[in-house]
């Protein structure tokens, strides 16, 4: 078996992380030849991270994101004619930790399945502003195209006529969701690693987002995605389960995930985040505790608390719509209480203390941390 892997790296500060050249050390052992393009102009730190599996390394522009760099480098930087040399393609990118679980796992399940081309994991299909209505896919993080689809004409038509996009979802949903159709529609069977696993997963519901500890634990799934650990994003609180788990039971490094994170965090370039050691803190030295917001990171507060056996007292927002939380006004606030601020935006939040600082000394108000970008 003759493989060819492109997997593209991006990252604002132009450094390739230690966790990278795992993910490589592990895949050059399922991969002839791998090809790394970066969307940037040169690396500043961790060359070394990807010249020691390298074939080549190409540098451009972030233009179509992933999936302007597979076209690219598909057509431009390695050329047809050197890929239809191999017999399977594998496409993927810098958007995850890895391997939890040995590769051998996955490739041996995946070689043997009934498949023309796979990925790790399936979405069930759902509805997005954004998008629209859409169907159950394989997910383009990772896809693995086996020989039928690298020699198929059709196939390479495709990313000759693949027009780049400027917005990061529309990218995804053109890419992700086009390949997907393009192929089942010619009569090409994808799959997916989840597939051989019992993990059930709800419609709508973005697999590695929603049901990290899930997938790891119980259908060792060998990847967790760098936007699990995201302070917005809505399963944060199963992504830290999922972290916790892949310590104790993994044999993994979990440091390249922790100082990566904590690293990125403080740089101001995974957005806003809470120190949670401090939260747990907060909570457990008050009497009671509400929770000013009842968005995504209002549930996510939420989540957390409860999920360390700790109570909070009700959402409280500054205009009720419905019963679901309470107006500030109406509260009773004692000294003995918090209010934790659960707003994603900094001048907002600002805004809020302004609004309850003359009933909430200061020392009795949490918020997240929002690191300023350099």
């Amino acid at each position: 078996m003759k493989r060819v892997c492109v997997y593209v790296i991006y990252d604002k500060q132009n450094i390739v992380n230690p966790y990278i050249g795992k993910v490589l050390s592990e895949l050059s052992k399922f991969a002839s030849d791998i090809f790394v393009v970066c969307n940037f102009s040169h690396i500043v730190s961790g060359e070394e991270y990807v010249t020691a599996y390298a074939k080549d390394i190409f540098y451009r522009e972030n233009i179509g994101y992933d999936a302007g760099a597979y076209k690219d480098a598909l057509i431009r930087f390695i050329t047809w004619n050197r890929i239809k040399e191999y017999d399977e393609l594998i496409l993927t990118n810098d958007t995850y930790f890895g391997p939890l679980y040995p590769f051998e796992e996955m490739f041996g399940v995946m070689d043997l399945m009934k498949c023309d081309f796979w990925g790790i994991t399936r979405h069930p299909g759902g509805d997005l502003e954004e998008v629209g209505c859409f169907g159950q896919h394989i997910q383009s993080y990772f896809l693995c195209f086996k020989d039928r689809i690298v020699h198929d004409p059709r196939f390479e038509e495709y990313w000759e006529e693949y027009s780049y996009k400027d917005d990061k979802l529309q990218t995804i949903a053109n890419f992700e969701l086009g390949i997907n159709g393009l192929l089942n529609n010619i009569g090409y069977i994808g799959a997916s690693y989840m597939d051989s696993t019992n993990v059930p997963i709800r419609h709508g519901a973005n697999p590695y987002n929603t049901f990290a500890y899930e997938l790891i634990k119980d259908g060792r799934i060998p990847i967790i995605k760098k936007t699990n650990f995201y302070g917005k994003n809505r399963a944060l609180v199963n992504a830290l389960k999922a972290l916790d788990y892949i310590k104790k039971h993994c044999d993994y490094d979990a440091s390249l995930i922790t100082d990566y994170v904590e690293e990125y965090k403080k740089k101001g370039l995974i957005g806003p985040y809470y120190d949670f050691e401090r939260l747990e803190e907060f909570v457990k030295s008050h009497r009671r505790v509400f929770i000013y917001g009842s968005g995504n990171w209002g549930h996510i507060t939420a989540d957390y608390i409860t999920s360390k056996g700790l109570t909070y007292e009700a959402f409280v927002v500054t205009k009720a719509k419905d019963d679901s939380v309470i107006e500030f006004d109406s509260i009773d606030i004692k000294d003995t209480d918090g209010i934790i601020i659960a707003q994603e935006y900094k001048n907002i939040c600002d805004e809020i203390i302004d609004f309850i600082g003359m009933r909430v000394k200061r020392v009795n108000i949490f918020t997240p941390c929002y690191p300023q970008v350099n």
